[in-house]
């Protein structure tokens, strides 16, 4: 039954669609492509195998769009149906998990089919929305001529463009550039590069040869030249091979100085450079593509990336690679191989973290870091492939990237902050912080990358929500190659949008955004998450699914715990037993803070895989109010037969919390919360007050199972969780972590199910509430607002 209900859960809401027509519903019948994914008992099973776009009734904002699925087995071979408005077919083969439809589809319902073997898959139907934007991979034979005819510089814009980035950059970011670049000029250059010494020099090397393109003179030509020299002399497998993001940065620095540099390197220079990026990229792209291990020399390999595309390293570096390749074609042998192979599979992955709509599951820092790494190699995408090119190759025009600026927005937005004009990078923004839903950094905000990348990215697909957005950063670096080297500045007006919603809802990923005002920086903000198939508690997820968090006038008041990056970092016992937990989230435990399952918490992951999921069943957005209900059963992993929680935003400062749980074994119930300041408890059975600053956030208990609240201590990670976990303490590497608080409503007894209703008021002024339950239905009065919660749902009077 629970693979069954599952199954439902995938198949209704596990990819983001759109009713195609009003009679579209999505197919509840299991065939290999989703037993792969969900099916524990297949021997296909992978929670971490590609997964299926376009989905049964999703609604298309690309033409074509992107098709993917999961990998039959050994070395099945693919043939892709599909079927068009009139009822026409084609069909191509795909040697892997993936295909670029060779032509741009029409507006229209369309269905397609994959048959490996005997193996037929279901039939799945999307809508081509009649705005769907033309986004067609070129074939890469005529991309590769394309690019043997065309000179270095091959990933710089047009002299015309490049001045008007100047002129655009030109009154502070190029003045600190040529400060930076002269300050280091004839510094003594290390023979052979330590771990850590390629994001040194190369950074270095990469504001030489940015000086260089501005400028062109020759005391920056040599600087850069003999830089990127340096570099190319380190041993391609030494130390700065070890991490795999150096090592692309190492490539990537080198491969643009052999680009930009052009006629400036003789024949010695571009020998010494092709030797070193044929074994450092050579070794990149069978990493990615599963033709060799890492470190090098190993002997363990991984799957292609395609077969396991939800890699938050090897699918970073994809694009990366493959347009390192594109700019040494007809100079390095290899790099033909590299495009053919490589390029076509980077444009239809893009991200592996969300559908269409620009989100990103693993989290909003590391989604942050994806692309700001990744911002560079498509500004040099476009210039290489643009202009007076017959193709273009422009990410800006794949749907994902289009709505990313939205996800930040939403998701990121700005807040209102303080700047010491003194030192730019030195600001104050206490609000939505960076580390939402996911590993990285979850005590920092990063406001210096947050504006770098925003600004890169804005200019790169400007949009009037992303436009507005940028416009309010402050601190970033002006001399990084993001900000400096992005396309020039072209947003119309940096106005809020007129009529732009004030809350999102990402259907792939089961995250929703509302608040109180989205223009005002002093907003109040509340997220909610239940991820569906394949975006549960994976790789930088933890195990919270309905799991929700406040934010009010900049301040954090409901928070997600943990550390991550300045105080602890991987893998570590606190990453294990308390950030990825559910105990560390907004979220429902049970006796003693047993919670839901993350892929990591098995005793191997990589043998015995396990992930579980949660799934949004209502969503509804008004101007005055949202509902949102999770359905987080599946990821109890069968502790839990029911595990459905209820948020309703009542704008601007009241939201409603309604639980509904059961168990097969009689369970003690706890409803957590986490905060930076100590929560006071104000009645023990009823009533808790956070704040933080000028902000507060009342909780009050107005329907439930009765019991107490019990306040944790800061320090105290080990009696919050249970006592089997097998390790000696859960708390963070860094002793000098600054507090966080902890606390939960428990049960007054075990019970098989239990209902709980919760009010959490911002700013704790008094609102007349209560909650009584009338022949199976529950109506809560909240001020001068009623809601009703039953078996149909919930609304909003």
């Amino acid at each position: 039954m629970a693979r069954v209900a599952a199954f439902a859960l995938l198949l209704t809401v596990g990819f983001p669609f759109a009713a195609q027509a009003q009679n579209c519903v999505p197919t509840r019948n299991s065939d290999w492509m989703t037993d792969t994914l969900l099916n524990r008992q297949s021997p296909l099973y992978n929670p971490g195998a590609a997964w299926v776009r376009p989905g049964d009734c999703q609604r298309v904002e690309q033409s074509p769009p992107d098709f993917s699925w999961p990998h039959l087995s050994g070395t099945a071979q693919y043939e892709v149906t599909l079927t068009f408005p009139d009822n026409h077919t084609k069909t191509l083969t795909a040697p892997q998990t993936w295909i670029n439809w060779d032509e741009v589809l029409p507006p229209g319902n369309y269905s397609w089919q994959v048959q490996a073997g005997t193996n037929l898959s279901n039939v799945r139907r999307f809508t081509v929305s009649a705005n769907a934007v033309p986004f067609l991979v070129p074939d890469m034979t005529s991309t590769i001529n394309q690019l043997l005819a065309k000179a270095h510089p091959r990933g710089l814009p047009d002299p015309a463009t490049l001045a008007l980035m100047a002129s655009q950059r030109g009154s502070l970011a190029l003045p600190a550039l040529r400060w930076q670049v002269a300050g280091n000029l004839n510094e003594p250059l290390p023979p052979a590069g330590a771990r850590g010494d390629g994001y040194v020099y190369g950074r270095k090397a990469l504001k030489s040869l940015m000086a260089y393109v501005y400028d062109g003179t020759d005391t920056y030509k040599e600087d850069a030249r003999v830089r990127v020299l340096s570099l190319a002399s380190w041993d391609p497998r030494g130390q700065t091979a070890t991490d795999d993001i150096e090592s692309v940065f190492v490539a990537w620095v080198v491969t643009l100085g052999y680009d930009w540099l052009g006629s400036g390197l003789n024949a010695s220079d571009r020998t010494q450079v092709l030797s070193m990026l044929s074994t450092r990229i050579g070794d990149l792209y069978g990493w990615i593509t599963g033709s060799s291990g890492w470190p090098f020399g190993s002997t363990f390999t991984l799957a292609p990336l395609w077969q396991e595309p939800r890699d938050s390293h090897r699918e970073l570096h994809a694009g990366v690679v493959a347009t390192m390749s594109t700019l040494l074609v007809g100079d390095l042998p290899e790099a033909n191989t590299w495009v053919q192979n490589l390029l076509p599979f980077a444009l239809n992955l893009t991200s592996p973290w969300s559908g269409e709509e620009g989100g990103y599951a693993n989290g909003t820092a590391y989604g942050m870091w994806n692309v700001g790494a990744q911002l560079s190699a498509w500004y040099a995408l476009r210039w290489a492939t643009c202009g007076s090119q017959q193709t273009c190759i422009d990410l800006a025009q794949k749907a994902w990237v289009r709505n990313y600026g939205r996800f930040l927005a939403y998701f990121v937005p700005p807040t209102a902050r303080t700047t010491d004009l003194g030192n730019p990078t030195n600001t104050n923004d206490p609000g939505t912080p960076i580390g939402l839903f996911g590993d990285g950094f979850a005590e920092g905000q990063l406001f210096e990358e947050r504006a770098r990348f925003g600004k890169g990215y804005s200019n790169f697909a400007p949009s009037a929500l992303g436009c507005w957005y940028s416009s309010t950063l402050v601190g970033e670096d002006t001399t990084t190659i993001e900000y400096l080297m992005s396309p020039p500045y072209a947003c119309a007006s940096t106005a809020f949008p007129p009529g732009t919603s004030n809350s999102l809802y990402l259907p792939s990923t089961g995250w929703m955004a509302m608040h109180s005002d989205l223009s005002d920086p002093t907003r109040i903000s509340v997220y909610f998450k239940s991820s569906p198939l394949p975006f549960g508690a994976y790789e930088h997820q933890s195990a919270d699914q309905n799991a929700f968090v406040v934010n009010a006038g900049g301040e954090r008041l409901a928070i997600e715990s943990g550390y991550y990056g300045d105080y602890d970092g991987y893998n570590t016992n606190h990453w294990q037993w308390w950030l990825k937990r559910t105990r560390s989230k907004n979220a429902i435990t049970f006796d003693g803070g047993r919670g839901q399952i993350a892929w990591e918490h098995q005793p191997n992951p990589y043998l015995s895989a396990n992930a579980r999921y949660g799934s949004i069943t209502q969503q509804q957005s008004a101007a005055e109010y949202d509902i949102v209900t999770g359905d987080a059963t599946d990821a109890y992993d069968g502790a839990l037969t029911k595990a459905v929680r209820s948020l309703v935003y009542l704008r601007p400062s009241a939201i409603l919390v309604y639980e509904n749980l059961a168990s097969g074994t009689p369970r003690t119930w706890e409803w957590n919360i986490h905060a930076l300041n100590p929560i006071t408890v104000i009645d023990s059975s009823s009533r808790v007050q956070v704040t933080r600053g000028t902000q507060s956030l009342c909780v009050d208990a107005l329907a439930g199972p009765g019991g107490a609240f019990t306040p944790i201590n800061a320090e105290d990670y080990r009696s919050w969780g249970t006592a089997d976990d097998g390790v000696t303490s859960d708390a963070p590497l860094d002793p000098n972590a600054p507090a966080q608080y902890h606390g939960k409503f428990t049960s007054a007894q075990s019970s098989t199910a239990v209902e709980f209703i919760a009010l959490l008021r911002v700013g704790c002024q008094p609102s007349p509430s209560s909650a009584t339950k009338t022949n199976g239905v529950w109506t809560v009065l909240v001020g001068n607002r009623t809601v009703t919660i039953g078996d149909s749902g919930i609304s909003v009077q």
